[in-house]
């Protein structure tokens, strides 16, 4: 069996394979992209929903301390009062219109004192009343240090301030303009510390320095509660209380706060609060998946993301699952479909031998009716010779037609059994002391009753006289065979030209004639089997295997068989290996 359709039929299995498996890859690969993409923008989504209840939780408390910045006056004892009953702030700092501190002043108590050392430049430096839209002074007073025991020097508060400096205008059927309002950020020992600041109609600032335990503990009961791998309760009525109370948001589902954790980081990076059942790998330094800035007033902190590898990998595990499935249901229909043509190939191969194999027994079997044929045909010429040559003429005529008939017939069960035998690579040389020329004139003379009958005259130019070793059956066969196209394809050149030549090692035998020629796109496709130059019955018979097996002798000689260029008609050039 050739190797050549067992490595086509593999090649059609494997070559799909192996661009499908390629393209899975592919796939796969940018299925996890994209399922990574989707991951993070579900995260991110999720962070600034997180960071949307932080911007509603200080919506309320800016409101709260817009309340309490409305004073009944600018008083000490006043301001006092309203920070023991606001908890939520723990100083006061006021300006006047023109930006001279009107609070802390006077006799000042611990916390006051406190608050001064550690605030003195934005008392001194007037960051605060600047950042509310306060006009800058073309020239600054003198400068105390800023870590100095003693106050700093502030003005006099009066003792009853003006109505229109110490109050808002009294609520009225117009409503009046909103006062400016704002945040600043102060960093101080163990971080950030937030002012909330207004500027009233009269022109005054007041800022509040939030209480930095408070704000961050009400913070932290707005966002979701951290939930262990055991327990997966809803959140509490408080936390969800408090989620309503910053502005009506729902907390994350347990299911995406048990399958990942959220980290809420402040200026430093450090964690100020987290939540989730993850765990991330702090040892290898793991990066978030997802990360967001906090909006206003905590610009400078930050929302982070961790979710488990294998939660993301096995989001796409499905759609490698489908494509792993694509490609094995694909794979087998490949190997059916190879395997039908496998069967089908090994029968038609079963099938053609069973032909070969039937030709090459008919061939055979007719053989010997053939031998007999001609050994009467020779019997009945002798029986002639001896009768009258007058009775004899019609007879030897009708006899001289069945030997070449019967040459012709053998040739043709020759060349059928050559190409059997080739098919099966049982083609074997026998080479034998031997005289070319000689080969070559007993070929020529079992050829002349035919060339005769098509007015074809031979000649032959002989120069191979010494003995050399050849196969004489491949010889003659392979004259035979372009003889015989001489006569069925270029009788009408009356010409048949044969000349021999010979080396030390290699025998040329050249065959010419004066007929039609070949067409120059047909001189590669003529040592094709079976080609013929026309299927037409009116055309020359012939089974177009002659000139096939010729080069395939010739090449099993050691030589070859080509058509070489001529003035008229065709010319053939067989060298054989007689050394």
């Amino acid at each position: 069996m050739r190797a050549t359709p067992v490595i086509l039929l593999v090649l059609i299995v494997c070559l799909p394979v192996a661009l499908l498996a390629w393209l899975g890859s592919r796939m796969a690969s940018d299925e996890q992209t994209v399922v990574e993409q989707r991951f993070r923008s579900l995260l991110t989504a999720q962070l600034r929903d997180i960071d949307q209840i932080t911007v509603a939780h200080f919506a309320v408390t800016q409101r709260e301390l817009r309340a309490i910045g409305k004073l009944p006056s600018f008083q000490p004892a006043d301001i006092r009062s309203r920070l023991r009953e606001a908890p939520l702030v723990r100083q006061m700092l006021v300006y006047s219109p023109n930006g001279d501190v009107l609070h802390p002043s006077g006799p000042l108590n611990a916390g006051e004192q406190e608050f001064l050392l550690q605030a003195s430049d934005l008392v001194t430096d007037r960051d605060l009343f600047y950042a509310a839209g306060g006009k800058r002074r073309t020239a600054r007073p003198p400068q105390r240090s800023a870590r100095s025991a003693a106050p700093p020097a502030v003005e006099r508060q009066p003792d009853a301030p003006a109505k229109d400096e110490a109050q808002e205008p009294a609520e009225s059927n117009t409503t009046p303009p909103s006062p400016t309002e704002g945040w600043h950020i102060w960093y101080w020992g163990r971080g950030v510390h937030l002012f909330y600041w207004q500027r009233l109609n009269s022109g005054h600032v007041v800022a509040l320095l939030v209480e930095r335990s408070r704000w961050m503990a009400d913070l932290i009961a707005t966002l979701p509660q951290t939930v262990s791998a055991a327990s997966e309760a809803t959140p509490s009525s408080s936390k969800g209380e408090a989620a309503r109370k910053a502005g009506g948001k729902a907390s994350p589902s347990v299911s995406e706060v048990t399958s990942s954790r959220i980290r809420l980081l402040d200026s430093v990076g450090r964690p100020v609060y987290q939540w989730g059942s993850y765990e991330p790998d702090e040892a290898a330094l793991e990066k978030p998946f997802a990360e967001v800035p906090v909006s206003s007033p905590l610009t400078s902190w930050r929302l982070q993301a961790f979710v488990p590898p294998d939660l993301v990998q096995g989001a796409s595990r499905s759609a490698r699952f489908s494509m792993t499935a694509s490609l094995a249901a694909a794979a087998v229909a490949l190997c059916l479909l190879v395997a039908f043509f496998w069967r089908e190939y090994r029968r038609e191969l079963r099938e053609a031998s069973q032909r070969v194999s039937f030709v090459n027994q008919v061939s055979h079997e007719l053989r010997t009716p053939l031998t007999n044929i001609r050994m009467y045909a020779d019997l009945l010429e002798s029986d002639l010779d001896r009768m009258p040559d007058d009775e004899t003429t019609q007879p030897r005529s009708r006899l001289k037609v069945i030997a070449e008939e019967s040459q012709r017939l053998s040739r043709l069960i020759g060349n059928v059994l050559t190409m059997a035998r080739q098919q099966r690579k049982a083609l074997a040389l026998k080479p034998q002391p031997a005289i070319v020329d000689d080969v070559i004139r007993d070929v020529l003379r079992q050829f002349e009753p035919a060339l005769s009958r098509c007015k074809v005259e031979a000649t032959f130019e002989a120069a191979s006289g010494e003995s050399v070793s050849v196969d004489v059956d491949v010889l003659e066969q392979i004259l035979v065979n372009l003889f015989s196209n001489v006569e069925k394809y270029a009788a009408a050149g009356g010409v048949l030209r044969v000349a021999s030549s010979q080396t030390d090692k290699t025998t040329t035998i050249t065959v010419s004639d004066a007929g039609p020629g070949i067409p120059p796109r047909q001189c590669d496709a003529i040592f094709r089997p079976f080609y013929r130059s026309s299927d037409r019955l009116v055309d020359a018979a012939g089974t177009g295997i002659g000139l096939s097996i010729a080069r395939e002798l010739a090449q099993l000689h050691g030589g070859d068989l080509r058509l070489v260029a001529s003035e008229t008609g065709a010319c053939f050039e067989v060298t054989l290996k007689t050394g």
